[in-house]
């Protein structure tokens, strides 16, 4: 089972998050071309604007909600030049910074 990243962030914060794409891509031997994120499960943050993806590196802002507490997970799929996906999953852990 592949490791899930987690990320704690208080409520109300925002976070740029990276995923690599270098090591699929090099042992694919293709580069990635595009990008989508999704919050997968969870509705403890939002994903804010559009995810951009550059030299096989994508960045997306994450906005942890206000109000809330708890794990989102996102999903964030790459089509590569050859149009195979690859999907990462990172989690958010939306705390309190009050408690």
């Amino acid at each position: 089972m592949a490791r899930i990243d987690t990320f704690d962030v208080p409520q109300g914060d925002t976070r740029n998050v990276e995923v690599d794409y270098s090591a699929a891509a090099s042992s694919f031997g293709v580069s990635a071309s595009s990008v989508v994120w999704t919050v997968d499960d969870g509705t403890s943050v939002t994903i804010s604007g559009t995810p951009t993806i550059t030299t096989n590196i994508s960045t997306g802002v994450i906005v942890a909600g206000a109000n809330k507490t708890g794990c989102s997970l996102i999903k964030a799929k790459a089509t590569m030049s050859d149009s195979q996906t690859i999907t990462a999953f990172f989690k958010i852990n939306v705390i309190d910074p009050s408690c």
